[in-house]
């Protein structure tokens, strides 16, 4: 049979039910997109992750935000001397003074990377998200292209039976009928063995998305929606535009670099340490206050390479914002594209190619049983392939049009509700 070897690969789903509902006694006995979800915020790794890494940021924001601490000083000197073994004694505290700005500066740019956290976790759990929602509509669609399997096998089992009946009682067809009839069973059945295959690796996949790799599969699961969400090219670009956190972290990462760049134009401004204490002097039996300033003096190094490496990354990161805005734009375009055109090949397959296809191989079914001569058994084998054909392609589209949707919706930052 042409292309057989494909339309087989979704058969099965029983056995892998079978085998899989007894490794796990205790998991529920229905799934949805809903539930999975829930499972996934329990049990995934990379949520964990990305709300250490949001505690980091607090934590870094929070020091940015504490002046440098006094520093105590205490100098005990000339200890043992002939003229006093006392020596001399003397005790300051010094407090290092933040010029140009730095601290606030500095507060500034934490708050960004506080920001870029915050967002970096939405983004992570958006993109959990969209990563179980488009696997769980390819789940589902395998198991409607099981269901087509289910029934062409039962419709060749049927054609075997009524032709070996014609073949024994009323002495027609031939031989050769049966044989390619069971030919035929043959490659569904030997198909079926991948499927099984095939549904195993969708549920693992679908288990490593909620964090358990051991998810036994449910005896029932949710459905596919009645119909696939609304949606508009505009609006797309539009929410793309507004919401995709690639494109918010590169306008954080601009707005960072430019602190960045003014943080080490600042650098070039000395801090002030101000010193403050009391001096007592032994051996001339003197003593009194002290007093100090210190500050370095930007003679030689004057930050030139801080300031000229921090205005790189600032142009770096302005061309990345408008790189990451064309990359989106390419990608919610390709993904558009692919939804535009599997749904409408699919209205077509359903609406007009698979109805006419199914019209036409009954009636030569009916006039092959009714002995008419000029229809054979290879026509009507010829129509049971092409209408095959077109129900997996129909499937297979359908597949391809809810993928489409996953990908806009998790460009468009959409949550699973």
């Amino acid at each position: 049979m042409r292309g057989g070897r494909h339309f087989w690969i979704v058969f099965g789903l029983a056995g892998v039910v079978a085998s899989c509902v007894g490794a796990q006694s205790t998991a529920p006995s229905h799934f949805d997109l809903r539930s999975l979800w829930s499972l996934a915020q329990d049990n995934l790794p990379e949520l964990r992750e990305a709300a250490a890494d949001y505690e980091a940021a607090v934590g870094q924001a929070i020091q940015a935000g504490a002046y440098p601490n006094p520093r105590l000083q205490y100098v005990h000197d000339l200890v043992g001397s002939a003229v006093n073994p006392r020596g001399h004694v003397a005790l300051a505290l010094h407090q290092e003074i933040i010029t140009g700005g730095k601290r606030q500066l500095d507060r500034a740019i934490a708050g960004r990377h506080l920001e870029q956290a915050t967002l970096a976790l939405d983004a992570r759990r958006i993109e959990m998200q969209s990563r179980l929602r488009r696997d769980y509509y390819d789940y589902l669609n395998l198991l409607a292209t099981a269901q087509v399997h289910r029934d062409t096998i039962k419709t060749i089992e049927e054609a075997l039976r009524l032709s070996r009946q014609l073949l024994e009682k009323a002495k027609l067809g031939a031989q050769t009928d049966i044989l390619a009839l069971e030919t035929l069973l043959e490659e569904a059945q030997s198909a079926a063995e991948k499927t099984n295959a095939a549904l195993h690796s969708a549920w693992r996949q679908l288990a490593a998305d909620v964090g358990l790799a051991d998810l036994a599969t449910p005896k029932t699961i949710g459905g596919l929606p009645a119909q696939p969400p609304s949606l508009r090219e505009d609006e797309v670009w539009q929410r793309v535009l507004a919401a995709h956190p690639a494109l918010r972290q590169a306008q954080l990462d601009a707005d960072s670099a430019r602190l960045a760049w003014q943080r080490a134009r600042a650098e070039a401004i000395p801090n002030i340490t101000f010193g403050a204490g009391y001096s007592r002097d032994f051996i001339e039996e003197t003593s009194g206050a002290i007093l100090s300033v210190e500050a370095p003096l930007p003679f030689w190094d004057k930050k030139t390479g801080l300031v000229r490496q921090a205005e790189a990354r600032l142009n770096k990161a302005h061309a990345t914002l408008k790189s990451t805005e064309f990359k989106l734009q390419r990608e919610a375009a390709e993904a558009w594209a692919r939804h535009q055109a599997a749904q409408r090949n699919s209205d077509r397959q359903q609406n007009d190619i698979v109805p006419r296809l199914q019209k036409r191989r009954d009636l030569l079914r009916q006039a092959y049983q009714a002995a008419a001569g000029k229809v054979t058994f290879s026509d009507v084998l010829l129509a049971e392939q092409a209408l095959l054909a077109a129900r997996l392609s129909q499937t297979e589209l359908r597949r391809d049009m809810w993928r489409a949707v996953a990908d806009l919706l998790g460009l468009m930052q959409k949550e699973l509700d």
